[in-house]
C-alpha cells in the first residue's frame, strides 16, 4: 500500500515533534551535539559506499520483480521499510558481529514467521489517529520502563505489571484489527494481505547473496587486519590474503584457523606462507580421516579430543605449540562454577601423529566446595577411561576416585592414575591416562607402584 495508516502518521507527528524539540530547544544542546556526531559517523566513506551499493542492489531485486509481475509501485512504501528494518540492520548487525556471522535460515524464517502477519494486520487496520498519537508515547514509554526493570531483581513485579500491560494492549491491538478485517473482507482485502506478506521473505531471500557476498569480504578484512602487524613485509602480507583467497575462498572456519596460526610460520618468505597454508590443508585431511593407532603408541588425537563431547566437554584443534609439543585444550562450554572459582578441563597431548598423555584437571578451591562439579570430574574421569581403554572402569580406580585418594595401575602398558595434590590456595584432582614411559606422569605411576 502506498499511503499511510494513522499509525504511521503518527509515528512520523511525533518524530517531527522530538527533532523539533532536539532543534531548538534551549536545554537540548548536548544532544544536540550527540546527533552530529552520530550523522558524522554514519557518513564516513565506507558506510556511505556499503549503503549504496544496497541501495543499487535492491534497485535490481526490485525490477528483477516488476519485470516477471511480482512487484508494482503500490509496493514502494512496505520495500522501503524493508530496506531501513531488514537490508540496512542485517549489514549493521554483520559489520557489529566480531565472528562476521549471520544465521542466513534464521534470518529468511523471521520474515515468514506468523507474528509477521499478525503485525501487517495490525498495522494495516489501526485506530484513528488521535488514538495513536496518545498510544505511541505510552508503549514507548512502558518499553523504556520494561528494560530497566529487567536489569534489575527488585522490580522484578513492576516488570511483570509492564509485561501484563504491554500483552493486554498487545491482545486488544489484534482483535480489533482482526474485527475490522473481517467486517471488510473480500477477495481484492485478501489478495493485497497475501501480496505484503509474501514481499518480504521474498525480498529477503534475493538479498542473501549480495549479503553471503558481504560477509566475505568483512572476514576477509578483518583476517587482513588480523596479521598486519604478524607479517612486517607489506608485499608478503598481500601476498598471503591473496593466497589464502585462492586457497580458502569461502571456507572462512578454516581461513580463521590459519590466521590464527600464522604467528608460528615463516612469516618472512613466500614459502614460509605457502607452507602454512599446505598445513592447514594437511590437518584438516588427517582430521577427516584420522588413523588407527596401536594402543601401546597412544591414541589418535583426533579421535580423543571428541572422547568427553557426550558430557558436553569439547576441546579447540590439535595443534603444535612454539614448543611442537601437540596438544588440545577443553573450549566453551566452559565447565566452571564463577562464584566459587572452580574449574574443571581436559587436555590430551602428544606428537603429530598420536596422542600420548590424556588428562582431567578439577581445581577446587579449599573454601568453594562444589559437589556438582565433583560429580562432573568423577563421571568424566569414567567415560574418558571407558572410551580410551574400550572396557570397563575398574573398582579399584572406583575406591581412589571415591575416597579421593592418589592410586595409579598399569593397563595394557598405559599408566591410569589418579592423584590429589594441595596447590596454593585450591586442591587439585588430576585423572591421567599416559601411553610414554618418558612421560612424567609415567614416572608417577612407578612411583606409586614402588
Amino acid at each position: 500500500m502506498l499511503t499511510l495508516t494513522s499509525r504511521e502518521w503518527a509515528i512520523v507527528t511525533w518524530f517531527v515533534l522530538c527533532i523539533g524539540g532536539i532543534s531548538y530547544a534551549p536545554r537540548m544542546a548536548e544532544a544536540r551535539e550527540a546527533f552530529k556526531d552520530a550523522a558524522h559517523s554514519l557518513l564516513q566513506y565506507k558506510i556511505v559506499i556499503i549503503t549504496t551499493l544496497i541501495a543499487a542492489y535492491t534497485c535490481a531485486i526490485v525490477y528483477l520483480l516488476h519485470k516477471y509481475g511480482l512487484w508494482d509501485f503500490s509496493q514502494i512504501k512496505d520495500t522501503t521499510i524493508w530496506f531501513f528494518s531488514v537490508a540496512l540492520f542485517s549489514l549493521f548487525k554483520l559489520s557489529g558481529n566480531d565472528n562476521t556471522s549471520i544465521n542466513f535460515r534464521q534470518l529468511l524464517m523471521d520474515n515468514i514467521k506468523l507474528v509477521l502477519f499478525i503485525e501487517i494486520i495490525t498495522g494495516t487496520y489501526t485506530l484513528p489517529f488521535l488514538a495513536e498519537m496518545l498510544l505511541i508515547p505510552v508503549v514507548t514509554f512502558l518499553g523504556m520502563m520494561a528494560v530497566v526493570a529487567e536489569r534489575n531483581e527488585q522490580y522484578s513485579l513492576v516488570k511483570k505489571i509492564i509485561s501484563y500491560t504491554i500483552s493486554t494492549i498487545g491482545w486488544g491491538l489484534i482483535i480489533y484489527s482482526a474485527g475490522e478485517l473481517i467486517s471488510s473482507l473480500s477477495k481484492e482485502t485478501v489478495q493485497g494481505l497475501v501480496t505484503d506478506y509474501s514481499l518480504p521473505p521474498l525480498l529477503t531471500l534475493l538479498y542473501i547473496p549480495f549479503l553471503y557476498f558481504m560477509q566475505l569480504a568483512l572476514t576477509y578484512e578483518n583476517i587482513y587486519y588480523q596479521i598486519y602487524f604478524k607479517i612486517p613485509s607489506t608485499k608478503i602480507r598481500f601476498f598471503a590474503i591473496f593466497a589464502a583467497l585462492i586457497a580458502f575462498n569461502v571456507r572462512t572456519k578454516l581461513l580463521k584457523r590459519w590466521a590464527d596460526r600464522i604467528y608460528f610460520a615463516d612469516r618472512e618468505s613466500y614459502s614460509g606462507i605457502f607452507d602454512s597454508i599446505i598445513f592447514m590443508f594437511k590437518m584438516l585431511h588427517k582430521e577427516k580421516t584420522p588413523q588407527v593407532i596401536p594402543k601401546s603408541d597412544g591414541w589418535s588425537p583426533h579421535l580423543a579430543k571428541d572422547y568427553l563431547r557426550s558430557e558436553g566437554i569439547k576441546t579447540g584443534y590439535y595443534e603444535p605449540a612454539i614448543d611442537n609439543l601437540w596438544h588440545a585444550d577443553s573450549i566453551e562450554p566452559k565447565q566452571m562454577d564463577f562464584k566459587t572459582g572452580n574449574s574443571f578441563r581436559y587436555r590430551l597431548e602428544g606428537g603429530e601423529e598420536a596422542a600420548i598423555h590424556l588428562k582431567l584437571t578439577l581445581d577446587m578451591k579449599n573454601d568453594a566446595v562444589s559437589e556438582e562439579l565433583w560429580d562432573k570430574f568423577y563421571t568424566c574421569s569414567q567415560v574418558l577411561f571407558e572410551k580410551s581403554m574400550e572396557r570397563s572402569f575398574p573398582f579399584e580406580l572406583k575406591e581412589a576416585l571415591l575416597c579421593r585418594e592418589n592410586k595409579a595401575i598399569r593397563i595394557d602398558q598405559i599408566c591410569v592414575s589418579f592423584s590429589v595434590e594441595d596447590l596454593f590456595d585450591s586442591t587439585g584432582y588430576f585423572f591421567a591416562l599416559t601411553a610414554s614411559p618418558e612421560h612424567i606422569y609415567y614416572s608417577s605411576c612407578r612411583e606409586m607402584n614402588g
